[in-house]
């Protein structure tokens, strides 16, 4: 198969969407012919090579001549060439974006590729609960949903998005292929170095892995820190991830309750140093807004190492927890609730110990190794119709 990837951003940069796509192309890659169509550049870092192979993968870049945050940009001469590639598959990751519109329409019209989308977030999660955010989002499905029309199958990475894609105009051709992690998160590995560097000997290490921004509430956790430590004064919160924004106001409200010495930020950390801190932790907090996380690569990553996750009540932890087994789930914004069942985990050597037995079953599902053949499976089906949606 000659299978193309669209994504706003791909390798060298690195986030959970990145990742997750770097890991399933190079898979697929090795049996199959890979694409991947995306920007020359994220923020300040711009890409010299338009073209690179990677990984068997077939990279291309193109130049951004406006983007407006992360939803609206256009990439100089990404649409010709994808239609000039003569693919088999089509696989978008995230709706919302006008230029992969553009794409999948042109596509429809002037190729028999097969087009394919994976939505891995909600671009109306921030601002939906306003008055001028429900309009906006009342507008923006109407737009959105004949083109979710065009595509030939939707691909949920949880078994509880069905529902909202089909109210999004993707038909009953919905697929589901989760998010996941490469095998070698079980390795081994030394964390000894790591635990001195940060000063995390003896420690009881709450940490969170992902990036630094105003949406994923990062915030709660130092909050209900003044009053972990009355109990636990040897606690320390780990984070572990780039800022994208949100670190100066982080380590202000840090200082101000008067915790800056229990809280660490380490900033973007390699694949070892990952696995390092994630060793080195007990429990694992994800308290981003709701409708933000779809999934939860991070949090996964985590229960592979064993430590056990108390996260906010949205999709991905809904599905990947079953409260009081192997996590907790608390209400976003809820300080009183995340306390409590914080002060609960620390103290129950039992809970911890079954949820980590649980959670280590449960991560070996997620292998992307395995993952990339189901991928692989729902493409095969996908050409095996015959008819022309």
């Amino acid at each position: 198969m000659r299978i193309g990837y669209i994504i706003p951003y791909f390798h060298p940069f690195k986030d959970g969407l990145e990742n997750n796509c770097l890991y399933l192309a190079s898979e697929l890659a090795k049996q199959h012919e890979v694409h991947v169509f995306t920007s020359d550049r994220r923020g300040d870092d711009i890409l010299n090579e338009r073209y690179e192979y990677y990984n068997g993968i077939h990279i291309h870049r193109y130049p951004t001549l406006f983007r407006y945050k992360y939803y609206f940009f256009y990439n100089k001469g990404m649409l010709s060439d994808v239609l000039r590639h003569n693919l088999d598959i089509l696989h978008f990751h995230n709706i919302g974006h006008p230029q992969w519109d553009i794409i999948l329409l042109a596509t429809r019209l002037f190729k028999k590729t097969k087009c394919i989308n994976t939505p891995h977030g909600n671009f109306f999660a921030s601002i939906e609960k306003s008055f001028f955010g429900k309009i906006l989002k009342t507008i923006y499905r109407l737009w959105e949903f004949p083109f979710n029309r065009l595509y030939h199958a939707g691909i949920q990475v949880n078994q509880l998005q069905s529902k909202w894609l089909l109210s999004f105009g993707f038909r009953k051709k919905i697929f589901y292929v989760p998010d996941g992690m490469p095998a070698d998160r079980f390795r081994t590995i030394d964390n000894s170095d790591f635990v001195k560097k940060y000063g995390l000997k003896n420690k009881i290490v709450i940490c969170n892995l992902g990036r630094l921004l105003q949406y994923k509430g990062l915030d709660q956790i130092i909050k209900v820190l003044p009053d972990i430590l009355q109990k636990y004064p040897d606690t320390v919160f780990l984070s572990m991830g780039p800022d994208r924004g949100d670190l100066h106001r982080l380590k202000n409200l840090a200082k101000e309750l008067g915790v800056e010495k229990n809280v660490v930020f380490v900033g973007e950390v390699s694949e070892d140093d990952k696995l390092r801190g994630l060793d080195a932790s007990t429990i694992f907090v994800f308290p981003s807004q709701p409708g933000t996380e779809f999934f939860g690569i991070g949090m996964l990553e985590g229960m592979a190492r064993g430590v056990v996750p108390i996260a906010t009540r949205q999709e991905g932890p809904n599905f990947l927890l079953k409260d009081g087994k192997n996590g907790m789930l608390f209400n976003h914004g809820n300080l009183q609730e995340l306390k409590e069942k914080l002060l609960f985990m620390i103290g129950c050597s039992g809970f911890l110990e079954s949820a980590r037995q649980e959670n280590f079953r449960l991560a070996k599902s997620f292998i992307n190794e395995k993952i990339a053949g189901q991928l692989e499976d729902v493409y095969k089906n996908i050409l095996r119709r015959n008819t022309n949606l």
